[in-house]
């Protein structure tokens, strides 16, 4: 498997396993059941975009843009959100726990900058880096106002 394919994968890997854990999320947190279920569906959006994004670069419409980032660090992350799983599965997190949790993901994903290597910007090709950066400020956003509305409660 090429370098490219490797990262597209951890990538779309990682953006499935944050569906998971939100998904987790709103089993365990019913009172908040629609919150977590609308930002499990945009990660489920954002691995759909990863996916669009890996068939353009096998048809050749698009060249991969190398990055420094290793499908490895995308790995330890996806195995931190697994964990998160369990956790939330086994009753061990209360909903604060779980804001935070969430909250350290999303930022960490732009503070490795995981979306660089999906910056295109080639004529004709909105970036998938840039919406999922966005999209990915917008959950941050939502994720801290949720927490500060619980820690308030």
């Amino acid at each position: 498997m090429e370098q490219w394919e490797q990262l597209l994968w951890a990538i779309y890997s990682h953006e499935i396993k944050l569906k998971e854990l939100y998904q987790a999320f709103a089993l365990r947190f019913r009172t908040q059941a629609t919150f977590w279920a609308q930002i499990a569906q945009e990660e489920h959006e954002h691995a759909e975009l990863v996916t669009r994004l890996r068939k353009k670069i096998e048809a050749g419409t698009l060249v991969f843009n190398p990055s420094t980032l290793k499908p490895q660090a995308v790995e330890a992350s996806i195995a931190r959100a697994d964990a998160l799983i369990k956790k939330c599965g086994q009753g061990q997190l209360d909903l604060a726990q779980a804001l935070g949790h969430a909250l350290d993901l999303e930022q960490s994903m732009l503070e490795r900058s995981f979306f660089r290597c999906l910056s295109y910007p080639q004529e004709g090709c909105q970036s998938v880096g840039v919406i999922l950066q966005e999209q990915t400020r917008q959950h941050i956003t939502s994720i801290r106002n949720k927490l500060a509305e619980v820690k308030h409660a």
